[in-house]
């Protein structure tokens, strides 16, 4: 606490007759009820608040810069020794209507319904640019297959666009 704060809290004590010493516990004035602060006291408060508020976001603010600063360089600097783009892949609807055009089959079991098997969903896969090795590919598949019947169909398959980033 400033220097202000605290002779306006200890002016404040002795106008109302509060103890502070170790031996006693703090005591209200006699005449009861809630005592009020002066101006002074009041506003030197007030500064006293909005300097601890801005020195907090200052120090958080430094904290938040330096470790981006630390974090930014190691990233770009791995990226560009092991040649990866260290940016997520965007799939968007457009996209992946398009990648499903292009890969899904019609299905044995009900015709006239387009689905997705493991070989067509690890073209698709390719052809969204995600870096995905075969084993990858199976386990997505798997996660993403929840009637477990061995195929993707559309609505499974749209469930790539929020688990790319997995």
């Amino acid at each position: 606490m400033s220097l202000a704060a605290q002779e306006a809290l200890s002016a404040e004590r002795s106008r109302h007759g509060i103890s502070t010493s170790k031996r006693q516990p703090a005591r209200r004035n006699p005449g009861g009820g809630r005592s009020e602060l002066s101006n002074d006291a009041r506003a030197s408060l007030q500064v006293e608040k909005e300097r601890r508020i801005q020195q907090s976001l200052q120090v958080e603010k430094k904290r938040v810069s330096r470790g981006n600063k630390k974090n930014s360089s190691k990233n770009k600097k791995l990226a560009a020794e092991y040649n990866i783009s260290n940016k997520k892949k965007k799939i968007n609807y457009t996209k992946l209507k398009k990648v499903w055009k292009s890969f899904a089959t019609e299905d044995d079991q009900e015709p006239g319904l387009k689905v997705l098997y493991v070989k067509d969903f690890i073209k698709a896969v390719d052809k969204l640019d995600l870096d995905w090795g075969d084993d990858k590919c199976d386990r997505k598949f798997d996660s993403l297959d929840k009637n477990h019947d061995g195929v993707l169909a559309w609505e499974e398959f749209c469930k790539i666009m929020v688990r790319s980033g997995e």
